[in-house]
């Protein structure tokens, strides 16, 4: 039996297959997860309501409200933002409205590193494979060159690159990234290619407090 008092079933009614959400219990339900999740001083400003209602529109895919934010459903998510300022906890705590197909694993950038340092490129099979989920590249921007017996990688370029290939195919697990970096940042850690990349993939989300 589970603790929360709201679950999943609790924020929408069904009439036939049809789903209609009701945003304060969205939420709500966000809030109450968010508090089990990092603590009881988490709150939600009235910037971030604005925000967990776009993921959220985009997550169960309400045409008119992400026509209103402009958000395109065949491209990812980036959310850009300074440290600490809950990039995590928007792609953790809207994650249940995301149906089973557009689910995605959330995989530190610094750790998907450290991970090729110890298995090299084997680490990219589950990730590039036909039956892959969906991926969120969280904190880009702060993992390091990885090296495997001497061999260098940028193994997040890899991913990217990857997924700009696929971009055209709608039916593919989408991207998803996280960062702290701006746009000049990332194209000097990166290159000017990379930054293009993320241009054409994905919903940008400036995130503020």
């Amino acid at each position: 039996m589970s603790n929360y008092k709201l679950q999943l079933k609790d924020t929408y009614t069904l009439l036939g297959r049809e789903k209609t959400y009701n945003l304060d219990k969205c939420h709500a339900f966000i809030l109450e997860r968010g508090k089990s999740f990092f603590g009881y001083h988490f709150t939600i400003t009235p910037q971030q309501y604005n925000i967990y209602h776009m993921l959220i529109a985009y997550a169960i895919e309400d045409q008119k409200t992400m026509a209103h934010f402009k958000l395109d459903p065949n491209k990812g998510l980036l959310l850009m933002g300074e440290e600490g300022i809950g990039k995590t906890a928007y792609m953790r705590l809207t994650q249940p409205f995301f149906p089973y197909k557009k689910n995605y694993d959330i995989k530190v950038c610094r750790l998907l590193a450290q991970n090729f340092s110890c298995k090299g490129h084997e680490i990219f099979t589950p990730i590039f494979a036909n039956n892959a989920k969906s991926l969120c590249l969280d904190n880009l921007g702060k993992e390091f060159i990885a090296k495997h017996y001497g061999t260098p990688c940028d193994v997040i370029y890899n991913i990217v690159e990857h997924f700009y290939e696929q971009r055209f195919d709608h039916n593919y697990p989408k991207l998803h990234i996280t960062t702290p970096l701006s746009p000049d940042e990332l194209e000097k850690k990166y290159g000017k290619s990379f930054r293009k990349m993320l241009r054409e993939m994905f919903n940008v989300i400036i995130c503020e407090r």
